[in-house]
């Protein structure tokens, strides 16, 4: 025989406590009738008293006691060896990072539908490992594993602002998916399959070849396209999220994307060249959804085999003889009574057995499945919240979780002491690792619901709705779930209406941008005539210029060729004239003196 629980023997010290007490109040009570008189006379004086009786019940409560903490030991005995297996299917999502995933065609954005795409996904794989592929110009690789949260921490906080390469290659992201798939040749027999959701973009042109290497191995491929078919504007953002505007091309005109015919026939062509399909993205998750279904009808082999030791459970050996003899206990009065005093008893005693019973049933009804809630951290983490001591809470929480990292019920209480420290994204993992099929359907039910919780907080109303749903499917008519989830349905509706504002104030924006850059265009065009213009007047004023110097030099060229023969003229007529008024004077002179009468 051995004890599951051998913790549960230091309440030994309960019986142990009871003998001695039962001892101690004899001697006291002896001691206190010495004070009377003589004891035995005393004694004999005192109304149906018993000694027998007092010996008996406490010798019974105390054997009562030692079976009761016995049955809380959890003793096994046996032991028999089984193999336990564990089937499932190796799959790795690649997920496209590149920019033209922030576009906002579809609600909230390509990405953030995208990592919606997944999370459903993982909601619905059981047992199956999963690889990551984050991939933009360059590939990411997290290798093939069942532990979904540490999957969903690989992507959560990712951007494509992170990628360190630009662009779209989807063969990267084909053939990195197929050295995760490939990598151990062990695995050669597992059904194997890629999802890639991507909005069809490809800047390589080499995706049909890294198709036919993924059929070689036998992997399907189930394409998703996330997108719509008219042109949608690139949103541009800083570090801190805050958003700058659009993105341009070198040209400085605006970058546009698409999910275009042409990229679904790539996508189609792609996935149909390994067996797999093509399904189209919706607000509604119908593109994951079919994945799923397909998955589901691949073949299943084995993952996981190891040997495992069972022992059967027989507290109830000591359970049941440890109420019988409690019970007994209270029904077996110390001295003779009267009827009434009889029943009285009778109803205590009752009372106090049933007590026992609401409180050791469950443990018989659960097999002991909730005896760690009584471990020291997780009670002392309880009673920290019920004083809204959460970071108490949480230190005692992560004790009992290092313990039992599998407990649904450890993570669970942990996920709302984080949602309470406002450490949303932590909780929503603690959360998510609650909701497994393993765990009980009220637990499911509560994580589901305080997972809508989280959604709600970040104001992601589409995911808030869906979580809600889950609860009240596991739960129906759960008051609280149904109220936030019509408040949810309230707040998506505005959110909606706002987001419709504030795309319409972005196609204002972007027209009134476009206005101003046709008006830009305008004036400079107006600027460049007119500059062409003055040039071809300043040309004119030059030739016209140019031409009248050059009739000014011919000019001056013609004067002074003309100039020597006007001045022999005017110095032949000047002589003349000297010549006549000199012959004049003479004459005059002559006449003057008279006949010269001498010669």
């Amino acid at each position: 025989m051995r004890f599951a629980s051998p913790q549960a023997f230091f309440l030994f010290i309960l019986p142990l406590m009871a003998a001695a007490g039962l001892v101690t109040g004899y001697f006291l009570r002896l001691r206190v009738l010495g004070r009377f008189g003589d004891s035995e006379r005393v004694s004999g004086l005192i109304n149906g008293l018993s000694l027998e009786r007092r010996v008996l019940k406490g010798f019974l409560l105390v054997l009562g006691l030692a079976a009761a903490v016995t049955a809380l030991a959890r003793p096994q005995y046996g032991g028999r060896t089984r193999m336990l297996r564990k089937l499932g299917m190796d799959i790795v999502v690649a997920l496209d990072f590149s920019k033209s995933m922030l576009a906002g065609d579809v609600k909230p954005s390509r990405i953030d539908l995208a990592k919606r795409e997944l999370s459903r996904l993982m909601m619905d794989l059981g047992g199956d490992r999963l690889g990551l592929v984050a991939f933009a110009g360059d590939a990411i690789s997290f290798p093939l594993t069942t532990d979904y949260a540490a999957a969903a921490h690989f992507w959560k906080d990712l951007n494509p602002y992170d990628m360190p390469v630009g662009g779209t290659r989807i063969a990267h992201a084909v053939n990195a998916a197929v050295r995760l798939l490939t990598g151990d040749a062990q695995d050669a027999r597992r059904s194997k399959a890629i999802i890639l959701l991507t909005d069809g973009e490809d800047h390589a042109g080499d995706v049909m070849e890294a198709a036919r290497a993924a059929s070689e191995h036998s992997i399907k491929i189930f394409a998703i396209g996330i997108g719509s078919d008219s042109p949608e504007l690139i949103p541009r953002y800083l570090e801190d999220g805050t958003w700058t505007g659009y993105q341009k091309d070198d040209d400085g005109k605006y970058i546009t994307t698409r999910l275009g015919p042409e990229n679904e026939k790539l996508l189609r062509e792609m996935a149909s060249q390994t067996g797999g399909a093509y399904y189209r993205a919706g607000a509604q998750l119908e593109g994951i959804g079919q994945v799923a279904q397909e998955l589901k009808k691949m073949k299943k082999t084995e993952l996981e085999s190891r040997s495992v030791t069972a022992y059967e459970e027989v507290f109830t050996w000591f359970l049941w003889p440890a109420l019988l003899l409690l019970l007994i206990e209270r029904i077996i009065s110390e001295r003779a009574s009267s009827r009434r005093r009889r029943a009285a008893a009778a109803g205590a005693s009752s009372s106090a057995v049933l007590l026992l019973v609401l409180f050791l049933f469950p443990l018989s009804a659960h097999a002991f499945s909730l005896l760690e809630s009584v471990d020291s951290d997780v009670k002392e983490a309880v009673r920290q919240m019920s004083e809204n001591n959460y970071e108490e809470a949480l230190k005692h929480f992560n004790k009992a979780a290092a313990e039992w990292p599998d407990d649904a019920g450890v993570r669970l209480n942990r996920g709302i002491a984080l949602f309470h420290l406002g450490r949303h994204e932590e909780a929503r993992q603690d959360f998510l690792a609650a909701s497994g099929p393993d765990s009980p359907a009220d637990q499911r039910a509560m994580a589901y619901y305080n997972m809508g919780n989280v959604h709600f907080e970040l104001a992601e109303y589409e995911d808030a709705i869906e979580a809600y749903s889950h609860a009240l499917r596991l739960n129906p008519g759960e008051p609280d779930a149904a109220h936030n989830l019509e408040l949810a349905r309230l707040r998506l509706e505005e959110k909606k209406k706002q987001e419709q504002k504030q795309k319409e104030e972005k196609e204002k924006e972007q027209q009134d941008q476009e206005q101003q850059q046709d008006q830009e265009q305008q004036q400079d065009q107006e600027q460049q005539q007119d500059q062409e213009q003055q040039q071809d007047q300043k040309q004119k004023q030059d030739q016209e210029q140019k031409q009248q110097q050059q009739k000014q030099k011919q000019d001056k060229k013609e004067e002074k060729q003309q100039m020597p023969l006007e001045s022999v003229l005017d110095s032949l007529k000047q002589n003349e004239k000297s010549f006549h008024t000199e012959q004049a004077r003479k004459r005059a002179k002559m006449m003057q003196g008279g006949v010269r009468k001498d010669w």
